[in-house]
């Protein structure tokens, strides 16, 4: 299940990877890095839609900047300030990982769209 999350989110968007080789990963656990959005951000989204993950590593949750493993590990900060990470269970479901990768796909499409909108400024 932890690779169809990963397979639907990186079909869908542009500038997504993943940090660890598919063979050398840990069941249940899906890391991807996202250009073009903030990890508190998507965070916020995803919590709207009642799905939850992280934007760290469990030891380094809570930090602003983008994380040292990451950038030690080669990670390009454009898309280490994006990192994320989402942990499924052994009770996971099909329909829970659908939902999990829409709202994702949702939310990174609302702010890199949110992002390159034309700001309107206020007259008096």
């Amino acid at each position: 299940l932890r690779d169809a999350l990963v397979d639907a989110v990186i079909s869908e968007l542009d500038d997504v990877i993943e940090t660890v080789a598919r063979d050398k990963r840990v069941p249940g656990i899906a890391h991807l890095c996202i250009a073009g959005c903030e990890s508190e951000s998507i965070l916020f989204l995803l919590d709207e839609a009642m799905i939850c993950a992280s934007a760290a590593s469990a030891c380094a949750s809570g930090a602003m900047e983008p994380s040292h493993v990451l950038l030690a590990m080669g990670v390009d900060a454009k898309y280490s300030v994006g990192a994320l990470r989402m942990s499924l269970g052994h009770t996971t479901t099909e329909q829970e990982i659908d939902r999990a990768s829409s709202a994702l796909i949702a939310a990174v499409n609302q702010l890199r769209r949110n992002k390159t909108a034309p700001r309107v400024s206020a007259s008096k």
